[in-house]
């Protein structure tokens, strides 16, 4: 549901072991500037993470830059700070292999 005020319901964990529950809660969508949402994270109904994104558009030559800054309070431990870091690591190459095919 993209749109200020809306919400996108996932599941996400290491690869074969989904056993996270994601919620993504829009609050700001500015086309072609910025997009600011944030998003919980539980395990079994318990809260296992709490995320701020900023995603940040400019203009460039060749398209587009984004700039992605993501503030994480993790209540289990570093391990999900690290699961963060890789799955949007992932989730970014996956974008820049889609867009290279685009070309």
């Amino acid at each position: 549901d993209f749109r200020e005020g809306g919400r996108d319901v996932f599941r996400c964990g290491p690869p074969g072991d989904l056993r996270f529950r994601g919620v993504t809660t829009y609050h700001v969508i500015a086309p072609n500037q910025c997009v600011i949402s944030t998003e919980t994270l539980t395990e079994n109904e318990e809260r296992r993470a709490v995320a701020l994104y900023a995603l940040e558009f400019e203009p460039v030559s060749e398209g587009t830059d984004l700039r992605m800054t993501i503030q994480v309070v993790s209540f289990a431990g570093p391990e999900m700070v690290e699961g963060y870091e890789s799955g949007n690591r992932g989730a970014l190459e996956g974008l820049a292999r889609h867009l290279a095919q685009s070309n």
